[in-house]
C-alpha cells in the first residue's frame, strides 16, 4: 500500500497548485466548490471527464461534510491525505491515508472530514456533478 500511495502523491504533486484559498474565488469549468455546512469547504478539481469515467481530486477542510446522498454511478474514493468518517447504509467506517471505498449505484452515503483531507473520487460512468477534466 505504501508504494501505491507514494505513486499517487507523486502524480498529483505534479498537477497545478491546488489550494482552496486560490480556487474558491475562481470560476473555471474544471473547479467546483461544494457547500459543506458552516464548518468547512470542499474544492474539487476535475482531472478527467469522458462519458465512461470521471476523475476528480478534492481538498476538504476539517469539519466539512457531505450529507446523505446517492449516485446513479459507481463511485470509488481514494483518501491519500487525512482522516474522514464515511457512513454507508448506516454503517460507519473511519478512513485514513491509503484507504479506499467503492460505492455501488444507489448506496446511501455521507462523509465527514475529521482532519484536512485530500482524495481522488472516480465515477463510472462519468457523473454529471463532477467538473470537467483538464
Amino acid at each position: 500500500m505504501g508504494k501505491s500511495l507514494d505513486k499517487l502523491r507523486e502524480i498529483t504533486e505534479k498537477l497545478p497548485p491546488f489550494h482552496p484559498q486560490v480556487f474558491a474565488s475562481n470560476t473555471h469549468p474544471n473547479i467546483v466548490r461544494y457547500q459543506s455546512g458552516d464548518e468547512g469547504t470542499v474544492i474539487g478539481y476535475g482531472l478527467l471527464k469522458i462519458p465512461s469515467v470521471a476523475v476528480q481530486m478534492s481538498v476538504a477542510s476539517k469539519g466539512s461534510f457531505f450529507q446523505d446522498h446517492t449516485h446513479a454511478e459507481i463511485e470509488i474514493v481514494v483518501l491519500y491525505r487525512g482522516k474522514c468518517l464515511f457512513t454507508v447504509n448506516g454503517q460507519e467506517r473511519e478512513m485514513i491515508e491509503g484507504d479506499n471505498i467503492r460505492l455501488e449505484p444507489g448506496q446511501v452515503h455521507s462523509v465527514k472530514m475529521l482532519t484536512d483531507c485530500e482524495f481522488i473520487a472516480i465515477t463510472i460512468p462519468a457523473s454529471e456533478g463532477f467538473p470537467d477534466g483538464i
